[in-house]
């Protein structure tokens, strides 16, 4: 039996410690989901992918279909059974108990067949699930000690012609944070101290007065992670977070045997490309717009391991009734192409994508987009709210490929501040070392840190 080398044992026992004290995202179990929002997050969305390049994913041909979670925190498994199909097998991964013993309460009166496995996928003894049709991996791979290993791991449970949604950090733009985080280590911060987390943000509240930058940068947060404790400590205080490039990322999908298909572009960076989600990015265009900031997202990536071996039987699956039901997604709308759109026509666009999902034959939109100017259409290709089987035309279907715009200028940015000569947030700063018995010269790197903390 293989056994987990020590520096791998130590990053894993870390970073379980924190998701057994901190589930993640910790809503609460009586907080109504809009379940809606995660139309592009399930496996038929990117078997949808995969279908318009004329392939037959592993999850429509296998009646019975199992679906992995990698990494199901306390809420993926409740939200994605809303789509996966009720003849599919969930197996909800994780390798911190108590999010599991929270993801298992909330799914209670859901009518799937799901497995609960408390594991660790970096350990080759802990037996993983096989003939998969689909993984979702959100969020995790950039938390393990070897990810590349786990990513060839994961892809010898895949089927042929299985697809997988997975997101990791786009590293590069989270300078500031690591500096934050650096900072908090200086100064003896603990994610497992009230106090501690306290004094953190007592810092943040102090940078967001004396620095444009950093408030420009910590405002959004003031919502929904400054009074959240898990969250707070996944994005300040995390046990472990791999720095990996984007090309490291491919290079180990493409060793996997995993070729990506799409690129969600959720905050619409990317517009000056092909869309995305139909094309994936290549990869020095990509880099270039990272190193500039032109693209700050994080990378959420479908892919596919394709097989020319293998041809699946398409087959119609049951629609759930209750979408008809429910409000489209707000994120279709929350764009300024798409806005302003008719309530009716959201409501075609809504129960054509339901369709799309489960049908063998995607329902045609021709007549209803010739209402809508181009750019609306091309952002909800962009979002998969419309796919190309969707149109006939061959001007349609070209124009859900082309780049909305011309160029995307790079982003210009809050000024900087001279945190050194700012005398209040020394004093926060001194305080807080005194009362965690540090030396004042680690003051002088904490500002040092903070000070690189503002460069781009």
């Amino acid at each position: 039996m293989q056994t987990l080398e020590p520096l791998v044992l130590e990053i894993n026992e870390q970073v379980k410690r924190q998701y057994e004290v901190y589930p993640y995202p910790d809503y609460s179990l009586f907080v109504p989901l809009r379940t809606q929002e995660a139309f592009a997050s399930h496996s038929l969305f990117s078997g949808q992918l995969l279908k318009e390049q004329g392939i037959i994913p592993a999850v429509r041909g296998d009646r019975n279909s199992s679906i992995l979670i990698a990494g199901s925190g306390d809420i993926l498994p409740f939200v994605l059974s809303f789509w996966e199909p009720e003849s599919s097998t969930i197996h909800a991964l994780d390798l911190s108990e108590r999010s599991i013993q929270r993801a298992r309460l909330r799914s209670s009166f859901r009518p799937h067949h799901f497995r609960w496995q408390v594991g660790n996928l970096e350990d080759q003894s802990f037996a993983l699930p096989t003939s998969l049709a689909h993984i979702d991996s959100y969020g995790v791979l950039h938390h393990l000690a070897k990810p590349a290993d786990a990513i060839q791991r994961l892809s010898q449970t895949l089927e042929k012609n299985g697809t997988c949604r997975i997101m990791v950090y786009n590293s590069a733009t989270r300078h500031w944070i690591h500096q934050l985080q650096a900072s908090f280590h200086l100064l003896g911060l603990s994610a497992f101290d009230r106090k501690d987390l306290d004094r953190a943000l007592a810092i943040l509240k102090e940078l967001m007065r004396v620095s444009p930058r950093y408030a420009e940068r910590l405002a959004p947060m003031k919502a929904g992670i400054f009074h959240h404790s898990a969250r707070f400590v996944d994005t300040f205080f995390h046990a472990h977070e791999g720095r990996l490039e984007i090309e490291d990322w491919l290079k180990a999908f493409s060793e996997a045997g995993l070729e990506p298909m799409g690129l969600y572009d959720r905050y619409a960076e990317l517009d000056d490309l092909e869309n995305p989600l139909l094309k994936f990015p290549d990869l020095t265009a990509l880099k270039d717009r990272v190193a500039d900031r032109r693209f700050e997202n994080n990378f959420e990536i479908f892919l596919a391991k394709k097989s020319v071996d293998v041809q699946h039987q398409d087959r119609p699956l049951k629609q759930p009734t209750r979408w008809f039901f429910k409000m489209p997604p707000k994120a279709w709308f929350s764009y300024t192409e798409t806005n302003s759109l008719p309530l009716a026509t959201q409501f075609k666009l809504w129960h054509a994508f339901v369709k799309t999902m489960n049908c063998v034959k995607a329902p045609v939109l021709d007549q209803t987009l010739k209402t809508l100017k181009p750019e609306a259409i091309q952002r909800l290709a962009r979002l998969g709210a419309i796919f190309p089987s969707n149109v006939q035309s061959p001007e349609l279907k070209t124009l859900l490929l082309k780049p909305i715009h011309e160029k995307m200028d790079p982003p210009t940015f809050a000024n900087e501040a001279t945190l050194q000569s700012d005398s209040q947030l020394r004093k926060t700063l001194e305080a807080i070392a005194r009362e965690k018995s540090k030396a004042v010269s680690a003051v002088d790197l904490v500002m040092k840190r903070l000070e690189a903390g503002q460069k781009i």
